[in-house]
């Protein structure tokens, strides 16, 4: 039945042959298949030794780790874990695609169609790129690949290196201990340096003393005029510094430096300087956040100055929207302001800085140009008060916004019920939210970095003869709020300007914030009209002064007034 071994169709065979003359047959036709199966599996072998891995660490993953993570994301650093060699990296691969793909890593990351802007700034390609290449490594089993593959990220060179040693380092004199009760602890330090004549700063560097508990750090210039209080405030509370939050709390300070998490020094463009008046001190803002043990801090502020005048000036130009009132309960609350150029010369502006606090969902600012054409300063989709990041234009394309011309600021915010605060333990009930300096406050605000000709500066103490006695004859029949207006328009000039702005702040930082905003707001909008105050600004004064007027006779304005060189 069975057909014999030299049959032309070996298909036959049965394995359950067991004669004689089978077996040397059946033998060799298993020494074959040993043989083909051992080809098979070398081949096999063979193939998977040549596979290469879509992605390795030093080849694809390494340098954009560096470049765009590493900064924040290291032993000691503002992020929460380490990404800085390939065990972490590998071990947060999942939360980092995942962070990079909904937008909330890098933080505060400006829209793309908006516009470019100086420096080392990830746009959205790079972030597409670096998680593919996550992505690539994930599927590759993490692989480490060759070292000799590895290509450093281009990075801006050091100034530290270019500029050498600073000319002044100041930090506070005995530090603090953050509050451990707090999750995020302001405090402001009036820096032991009184600048003597007229400087300029040209670069700063700020170096966080307790790296894993400073947030970010914000220096203001508090003008000669407003040190006095300065040092009220100081004096006021117990320990160094002085509890704050949205600002140095004192005058109209202009920034002067700041730090986020991979900020590197900043140097200002050649031929311009940032100016700190004679007789002004610095404040310097530290934001605690107590994720880790609280310590002892003196954060450091390293600057390098020169006394000689430079060409531009850069001057902060603040543009608020105190009229903001964000109902309890509202999602996606969004409020605009536009800010007119009403002078008669170009506004240059070189960055950007939007600033909200923590209701804050989305920011943007446009400039409008006379035809009504829109062009894109800033574009902040996903804003995080816990980055404070300016916004520089390339060296090529400032924003020149022309007289006639309008700069609108946009501020969205959420203040339902899920997205309040917690106080002692417990998450607060919504409530309607308004411009203010308080953590349950808010603001909406834009500085944007103007570039000015230099200027002498103005002793605004000295900017007011004669507006004491015209207020004290003013106010035998007249009110208070129509005698500081009118007193200030008789003198003119710096006068009107300084006691306006310092009338209008104290109430913008006292009890009367709300019936403060639409007064300030129609002035900004009368321009340099003087006489559009009295004939388009009646209701809002006259809503102003029934509250300030009591408060000015209680003498809680007149640090601000006396910065003017008035006293009432």
């Amino acid at each position: 039945m069975f057909k014999r071994a030299d049959s032309k169709h070996p298909s036959d065979f049965s394995p359950s042959a067991s004669s004689a003359s089978n077996r040397p047959n059946a033998a060799g036709h298993q020494g074959r298949a040993v043989v083909a199966l051992s080809l098979l599996l070398a081949m096999a072998a063979c193939t998977s030794e040549t596979v290469e891995p879509k992605a390795t660490w030093h080849r694809d993953v390494r340098a954009g780790m560096e470049k765009w993570c590493s900064s924040c994301h290291t032993a000691g650093g503002a992020g929460p874990f380490a990404l800085d060699d390939r065990g972490t990296a590998k071990a947060m691969a999942n939360p980092s695609i995942a962070a990079i793909e909904g937008g909330t890593m890098p933080p505060m990351r400006a829209n793309d169609a908006c516009r470019s802007y100086e420096g080392q700034w990830m746009t959205d390609s790079d972030a597409t790129a670096l998680a593919r290449a996550l992505k690539d490594w994930r599927e590759s089993d993490f692989a480490a690949g060759e070292e000799a593959d590895y290509k450093a990220p281009d990075k801006p060179a050091d100034p530290l290196e270019i500029y050498g040693k600073p000319d002044l380092s100041l930090k506070p004199t005995k530090g603090y201990v953050p509050k451990k009760s707090l999750s995020d602890d302001y405090r402001c330090y009036a820096l032991d340096h009184v600048f003597n004549e007229e400087t300029f700063v040209l670069m700063s560097n700020i170096a966080p003393d307790q790296r894993e508990l400073v947030h970010h750090v914000l220096v203001y210039a508090v003008p000669a005029n407003f040190v006095g209080a300065l040092t009220a405030m100081d004096d006021a509370e117990e320990g160094d510094g002085y509890t704050c939050f949205g600002g140095a709390g004192v005058g109209s300070p202009s920034p002067v430096a700041g730090w986020a998490p991979g900020d590197m020094p900043v140097h200002v463009p050649e031929g311009t300087g940032i100016r700190v008046p004679a007789g002004a001190k610095l404040v310097m803002q530290v934001h605690y956040n107590l994720a880790a043990e609280p310590k002892l801090d003196r954060t450091q502020l390293d600057l390098w100055t020169t006394t000689n005048k430079p060409k531009h000036l850069l001057v902060a130009r603040p543009m608020p929207h105190f009229g903001i009132k964000i109902p309890a309960g509202a999602k996606g609350s969004t409020h605009k302001r536009r800010f007119k150029n009403s002078g008669k010369k170009d506004w240059e502006f070189i960055a950007t800085t939007p600033h909200m606090h923590t209701f804050g969902r989305k920011i943007s600012v446009h400039k409008i140009g006379a035809d009504g054409k829109r062009e894109c300063l800033a574009d902040v989709k996903r804003y995080d008060f816990n980055w404070q990041l300016s916004y520089p234009f390339r060296a090529s394309e400032p924003v020149i916004v022309k007289p006639g011309e309008e700069l609108e600021l946009s501020c969205t915010y959420d203040n339902a019920a899920a997205d309040q605060p917690r106080v002692n333990g417990k998450q607060v009930a919504p409530q309607e939210v308004t411009w203010g300096e308080g953590t349950l406050d808010e603001m909406c605000l834009n500085y944007a970095l103007e570039k000015r000709p230099y200027f002498p500066e103005e002793d605004s103490t000295k900017s007011c003869p004669g507006f004491d006695k015209c207020y004290s004859d003013c106010r035998k029949d007249k009110d208070f709020g129509t005698c500081v207006l009118s007193c200030g328009q008789s003198v003119g000039g710096t006068c009107q300007t300084c006691v306006y702005t310092a009338t209008i702040q104290c109430g913008l930082t006292g009890s009367c914030v709300t019936k403060t905003a639409p007064l300030f707001e129609c002035i900004s909008d009368c321009g340099s009209a003087g006489s559009c105050v009295f004939t388009k600004c009646g209701g809002q004064l006259n809503t102003f002064q029934k509250c300030i007027g009591p408060e000015v006779d209680q003498g809680k304005c007149t640090p601000q007034l006396a910065a003017c060189g008035v006293k009432i």
